[in-house]
Formats: C-alpha cells, structure tokens, sequence
C-alpha cells in the first residue's frame, strides 16, 4: 500500500512538472524575437523599398504599422491596401526648388529646367520617389536624376525625407497670338504612376515652390512660380471591371514673359522704318521711274528678310500672331505703293498729264497711309481686348 501511495505521489508530481514546463515553452514561442507574432521595438526604422503596385498588399492580411512615436500623421496608423487604417488615403508633402531655366525654345515647345524635388511621407513601405513620373518629359534620354542620398532619411518627427537633384527637357503647347508680348506658362507636370487618389494624394509643402535668388532666363521676365495638387482621371484603359480611376497630379507653372521695350525696339522699329521708306515712293516724282521701282521693291525684300529673321524663332502655326498680322498690313502698303507706281507709269507711256498724275499720287498715298494706321491700330485693339 505504501508502495502504491509513493507511486501516486510521484506520478501527480511528475504531471505538475510536465504541465509547468509545457506552459513555460508555451510562453517562450509566443514571446521569441524574430518569431510570426513580433513587434517592432519602437522607434526603429521600418523597411523603405518600392512596393511593387499601391493597392497591393505586402502580404497576405498582413499590414504595415508605423508604431514610431512622435512620428508626422496618424500615429500607429497601419497601411493595408494603400490607405491608413481610417481608410483615408495616404498623404505625401511634396516641393520644388528651382534651380535654372537653361533654354526655352518656342519654335519647338521645348523648355530645359534644372530643380530639385522633395518629399515627405510617414509610411515606410513607399517610396513616392522611385513611382513619380514627368508626364510632359520631352526628352527622357536626356533626363539627370541625381538623388541626395541612396535610401529615403528617417527625419527626428519621424517621417521620410528624399530629395532628387532634376535637370530635363519638358513640352508644353506654348500659345504665340500674342507674340511678342506673349506670356508663357512653363509647366511641370509630376504624377504617381502606381496609386490613384484614394490610396495616395500629394499635399504641397510650406512654402511649395522656391526660387534661386541667380536665377534668370536671357530675353524673359520671370513671375512667381506655384504648385497645384489636382485629380487626374483617366478610363479604364483596358481593365474592364476596374472603373474609372484618377491620379494625384502635380503641376509647377513657372510664368515667363517678354520684356516689352527692347522686343518692340528690336522688331518695330525696323518695322516702321521699311514702311517709311515705301512711304517715300508716293513723294518721288512720276518721272523717276527707276527710282520710285527701286526703292518700293528694295522695301519689300528688307520687310521679307525680317519677316524670316522673327518667324525663324517661332514654329509654324494655325493662327496668326500679333506680329503675322502688323507685317501682313505692311506688305499689303508696300505692295500698294508698287501697284501705284506701275500704274502712273503706264499712264504716262500712254500720255497722261504729269499733274493729274501727281495729284493721283497724292491721293493713294493719304488712303493708303489711312488704311495702314487704322489696319495697325485694329490689331493691337484686338491684341488688348484679348487681354
């Protein structure tokens, strides 16, 4: 009997003791570092890499928590699908700082900007830097990027920080009706290629654009520059199922214009002085037909040279330019004090009076020098109701 109670005994003890150290093993499992339940410490740093594809989750359930205190946002917010645990898309603060306007070359709507871009985001598992793309890029050949450092900086707050140092080629379509005095709108237009703007919207930093004190740009004044932030939509394009959808799109306008005293010294003058000088033809006598034919023609081919000289640097366009029309008033004067001087010379081969033809002179002289201002004066009053 004493034999069979000992054996109970230890029997029961042993029992505990397995039940004990299962428990203990139980404990350790779950609370092991590195193990499928494990939690960031915090404070430290998350991965940043590019996800493939906003929207897509990293993992399957999974879901990326930011448990960084202090950090800039929702604090401890995870990032499943693209969005913040509240289900409001992700934001990122984005800015420029213009560096230099390099060239703008109107006769093709092409611009070369060097700048540096910015953003600031909160979610480690992005990287807005590396699914940015220029949607007016002309020349991606041609393209620098030169990021400031080799992965995004955890900033003290927290959030992300990466910086690209830009220098590219962009195209806009750049209106010249009103050239020279056109003013132009240099754009740079940035998009999120990966997200639409329920997972990921860009917020424009404080200030969002700044401006080298050196920059300048030969030949142009240069306003203030600004950033908007606006939805971008676009169909399904071939996901059936999918809906429209839009984008986070980005656009820096940087407005430019012409300086108007020397660009009206440099094309005007010149301008008047070919017409002054086919104003002369109708004060020569009728007798000097060499003379009055000479200088009307001479007049025309000084107004066609200039006429190339300025269209050289402007593209051919569908509409006429404020400058297309003031040389097609020209020409139309100077082909008027040619057409004269054909006819007063016919006349007088025929025998006509020397006087009636002076006084004809006279008189297509004053209506066609009437026709001229008023055609001149039409124009630039369309020129400023335009505006």
């Amino acid at each position: 009997m004493r034999g069979s109670g000992l054996t109970k005994v230890v029997a029961r003890g042993a029992g505990i003791v397995v039940v004990v150290l299962v428990a203990l093993a139980a404990l350790g499992v779950l609370g092991a570092p590195g193990g499928s339940g494990a939690t960031p410490a915090p404070g430290g740093s998350g991965p940043v890499g590019r996800l493939g594809a906003l929207g897509a989750t990293p993992s399957a359930g999974a879901a990326t928590l930011d448990a960084t205190p202090g950090a800039t946002g929702s604090v401890g917010a995870a990032s499943v699908d693209g969005r913040t645990e509240s289900g409001r898309p992700l934001k990122v603060v984005v800015g420029v700082y213009l560096n230099d306007i390099q060239d703008i070359d109107l006769e093709n709507h092409l611009y070369t900007i060097d700048f540096y871009v910015w953003f600031r985001w909160t979610d480690p598992s992005i990287n807005p830097a590396e699914s940015i793309e220029f949607m007016n890029g002309a020349q991606q050949w041609g393209t620098t990027l030169v990021p400031a450092t080799a992965e995004p900086v955890r900033l003290p707050d927290g959030s992300y920080y990466f910086r690209t140092h830009v220098q590219s080629t962009f195209k806009s379509s750049l209106p010249l009706a009103d050239y020279p005095f056109d003013r132009q709108v240099l754009d740079i237009v940035m998009e999120d290629t990966n997200a639409t703007t329920a997972q990921l919207r860009y917020v424009p930093d404080r200030p969002a654009v700044g401006v080298s004190p050196d920059l300048a740009v030969p030949g142009y004044r240069i306003g203030t520059p600004t950033m908007t932030v606006a939805n971008q939509h676009y169909p399904e394009m071939g996901e059936t199922g999918t809906g429209p959808q839009s984008a986070s799109r980005i656009t820096v306008s940087i407005p430019v214009s012409h300086p108007w005293l020397p660009y009206t010294l440099k094309i005007f003058v010149p301008f008047l002085l070919v017409v002054l000088c086919t104003a002369i033809v109708f004060l020569i006598d009728t007798d000097h037909v060499d003379a009055r034919f000479g200088l009307g023609i001479s007049a025309l081919l000084t107004l066609i040279a200039l006429k190339w000289t300025t269209d050289a640097q402007l593209p051919l366009t569908d509409y006429l330019s404020l400058v297309d029309m003031l040389y097609l008033v020209a020409f139309m004067f100077v082909t008027v004090g040619l057409a004269e001087t054909t006819y007063t010379t016919w006349m007088r081969s025929r025998g006509a009076d020397h006087d009636a033809l002076e006084r004809t002179d006279r008189r297509v002289f004053v209506v066609a020098s009437s026709v001229f201002v008023v055609g001149c004066a039409v124009v630039f009053l369309i020129f400023l109701l335009g505006h």
